[in-house]
């Protein structure tokens, strides 16, 4: 479980920062975006570029690393929707939420 709130921490971090660079006008582009990163291409335990490889451990077959990849593709896209609920809930986006779009978790990223 702590394994996972560290990743889930990265994805809201390169969530954040893509909201930053971007800069959705509004709360239905921020949505659009946000689904669109959650559900873009992202590596898992085992495959080169994965950030958490000494965290997290490969798995041995490919039903495994499918399960992963769906879970963590679900949580990904709820944290997105309750993300972007969060830094528009005033209507237009939070400029103290926006401006946590530079920095790094831990000096990693799951870009």
């Amino acid at each position: 479980a702590d394994h996972n709130l560290v990743y889930m921490t990265l994805f809201i971090s390169q969530l954040v920062g893509e909201m930053h660079d971007r800069k959705p006008a509004t709360k239905a582009a921020a949505q659009q975006l946000g689904f669109k990163i959650s559900h873009g291409h992202f590596s898992s335990p085992g495959s080169a570029g994965f950030p958490l490889s000494g965290w997290f451990h490969g798995d041995d077959s490919a039903k495994d690393t499918t399960s992963w990849h769906d879970y963590f593709e679900a949580a990904r896209e709820e944290t997105a929707k309750r993300l972007v609920d969060i830094v528009y809930s005033s209507g237009s986006a939070d400029p103290h939420w926006l401006g946590m779009g530079v920095y790094q978790f831990i000096g990693k990223t799951l870009k």
